[in-house]
C-alpha cells in the first residue's frame, strides 16, 4: 500500500482556466470595434485556450476535443476579419504610393 500525497495548491480547473480566456477573448472583440489591433488580441486569447485545452488533453479528453473543434471555427472567423483589415490596409498603402508617384510626374 503506497502513500498519496496531495498537493496543497488546489487542482488545476482547466474549464475554470478555458472560461476565463474565452471571457477575455470575448472582451477583446467587443472592445475592438473593428479595430484589427483588437481582432489580433482577441486571437491571441482563443490561441492561448487552444493551448490549454490540448495541455489539458490527458485529463479531459473530450472536454478538450470539443473546445478545440469549436476554436478552430472560431479562429476561421477571425481570420477573415485580419485579412480583410490586411488588404484594406495595403490598397490604402498602394493608392498612396500610387498618388505620389502620380504627383511627381506632373510636377515640372
Amino acid at each position: 500500500m503506497g502513500v498519496h500525497m496531495r498537493s496543497p495548491e488546489q487542482a488545476f480547473d482547466l474549464r475554470a482556466a478555458l472560461s476565463e480566456e474565452l471571457r477575455a477573448a470575448l472582451v477583446e472583440f467587443e472592445t475592438a470595434a473593428g479595430d484589427a489591433k483588437g481582432v489580433h488580441r482577441c486571437r491571441v486569447r482563443v490561441k492561448r485556450a487552444r493551448a490549454l485545452a490540448r495541455i489539458g488533453r490527458t485529463c479531459a479528453p473530450g472536454l478538450s476535443s470539443v473546445f478545440n473543434d469549436s476554436a478552430r471555427t472560431v479562429m476561421r472567423q477571425l481570420a477573415v476579419a485580419r485579412d480583410l483589415e490586411a488588404l484594406s490596409e495595403s490598397a490604402r498603402a498602394l493608392a498612396a504610393r500610387q498618388s505620389k508617384s502620380l504627383r511627381q510626374r506632373s510636377s515640372p
